[in-house]
């Protein structure tokens, strides 16, 4: 049985593809369920580093729409759930919740790419340039968000590895202080094969980023393996899954493959 619950559409930007291709490519791979989980749109951005990459307030409605319909085209073939890939930005989560509430989004992804400060201004994208400071505020942002109980798994923890570039004791600690957590609240990391796809073996502090797995074997955290396709062709790499799937094996990862939504 395989399941992604990390999928894309065109409206963040930076994806390819149809919704009804990710669903004939997923059903054509034997998955059993595909969520779509599209970067969230928020409110008063007035930062292009963050807008960009997001689906446009606008564009939520025919978002919404084109899962629904897919629903129902393909019942019985496929599950097909709806979801929102989400930055934890304090200020916007009122916001959000009602947004989740409005259009009946099934479940949330936390996506850490950025970090949002009190006045109101962002940090470095995660995974390109990051400081010590800012690896420390993307551990608290992980972990507050975690402790919200609004979203049901972790995608790519270690994107910041990526981002600043180094793995020493600080980069340690922060990976044991978000799998500690994770673990005491049940709450599963995403091993992100669209990361592996682009960045493994290719000698480059990155993600996945095999250190910061061992860590997650360490403190028995669940482990689900996420596509996080923006091209429906992602989904036909089951060598990909498979070679996920031997590496955590290895590290004695608890691999899970299904969430309770």
């Amino acid at each position: 049985m395989k399941n992604n619950y990390h999928t894309h559409t065109p409206r963040c930007n930076h994806a390819v593809g149809s919704e009804e291709e990710y669903v004939e490519k997923a059903i054509e791979s034997n998955f059993s369920t595909l969520g779509f989980s599209d970067h969230c749109p928020l409110p008063d951005i007035n930062d292009a580093r963050i807008s960009i990459m997001r689906m446009a307030e606008s564009e939520i409605d025919s978002y919404v729409y084109a899962i629904e319909t897919l629903k129902k085209k393909y019942e019985g073939k496929i599950n097909i759930l709806l979801g929102l890939e989400c930055e934890y930005f304090p200020s916007k989560m009122e916001w959000l919740k009602k947004i989740v509430k409005t259009f009946n989004i099934q479940y949330l992804i936390l996506g850490a790419h950025y970090i949002e400060y009190k006045d109101g201004t962002f940090s470095n994208y995660m995974g390109s340039k990051c400081t010590k400071e800012e690896v420390i505020d993307y551990q608290n942002n992980c972990i507050e968000a975690m402790e919200t109980g609004l979203f049901l798994y972790l995608a790519h923890p270690d994107l910041f590895v990526k981002g600043y570039g180094k793995w020493d004791d600080l980069a340690i600690k922060v990976s044991e202080n978000i799998c500690q957590r994770a673990k005491q609240l049940n709450i599963p990391l995403g091993y992100n094969l669209n990361g592996f796809n682009n960045f493994y073996n290719k000698r480059v502090y990155s993600y996945p980023y095999n250190q910061f797995w061992e860590i997650a074997s360490k403190y028995q955290c669940d482990v689900l393996i996420e596509y996080d396709a923006h091209n429906p062709l992602l989904l036909s790499r089951d060598d990909l899954y498979q070679q996920a799937e031997r590496i955590l094996s290895k590290m004695g990862c608890n691999i899970i493959n299904e969430l309770k939504i």
